[in-house]
C-alpha cells in the first residue's frame, strides 16, 4: 500500500506521541514540521531592498536620459519610458528568481558589490534580449545604455549599503 508523505509523518507523531507525554510531542512535533516545509516567502522578506533597487534603477535610468538627451525630452518619447516600466518589471522577476536577496543583510562591502554587479548584469542581459528579440536594439542610444549601466551598478551599491546602515 501507498502512504503519502504527509501520512507517513503522522503516522510518525503517533508513535511518538505514545512514547513521550503530551506536552513534549506538541513541541516536538511542532519542530518537525517546520523542517520539511519550505519558506514560500523568501523573496518577499527583502521587499524593502526590492523598492530600494527599483528607485535605484530608476533614478539611474533618468539620470542617463538626462545626460543623453537634455532636459527638454526628459521621457518625451514612449520608448525610452517603456524602458523604464521594463526594468521595473524585470528587476523584479530577476529578484524572484534569481534569489538575489539571500543573507543581503549579513554581507560585506566587497560581497555587496559584487552582488549589486550580478543583479544588474542579469537585469541588462534581460533587457537586451527583449529589445533584440523586439527588433528594438537599433533605436536604443549606446550612449544611454552603458550610462544606464554604469548608474545602475554605482546606486544599487550605493543605496543597498545606505539603507543596511539604516535598518
Amino acid at each position: 500500500m501507498l502512504y503519502s508523505y504527509r501520512s507517513a509523518i503522522d503516522k510518525y507523531n503517533l508513535l511518538r506521541t505514545k512514547k513521550m507525554g503530551k506536552d513534549e510531542t506538541e513541541n516536538k512535533v511542532i519542530e518537525g514540521e517546520k523542517m520539511y516545509r519550505k519558506s514560500e516567502t523568501n523573496w518577499l522578506k527583502h521587499i524593502d531592498f526590492l523598492i530600494v533597487d527599483l528607485l535605484a534603477l530608476q533614478i539611474a535610468s533618468f539620470l542617463a536620459f538626462f545626460i543623453r538627451f537634455g532636459l527638454n525630452e526628459i521621457y518625451s518619447t514612449s520608448f525610452y519610458f517603456r524602458i523604464a516600466l521594463l526594468l521595473l518589471i524585470i528587476n523584479s522577476c530577476v529578484a524572484f528568481f534569481d534569489d538575489s536577496y539571500r543573507s543581503i543583510l549579513r554581507r560585506g562591502y566587497l560581497q555587496e558589490a559584487k552582488s549589486s554587479i550580478k543583479h544588474v548584469f542579469f537585469i541588462m542581459t534581460f533587457l537586451i534580449c527583449y529589445l533584440y528579440f523586439s527588433k528594438q536594439a537599433e533605436v536604443v542610444s549606446r550612449k544611454y545604455f552603458f550610462l544606464l549601466v554604469l548608474f545602475s551598478v554605482v546606486f544599487m551599491y550605493l543605496f543597498r549599503c545606505v539603507y543596511k546602515i539604516f535598518i
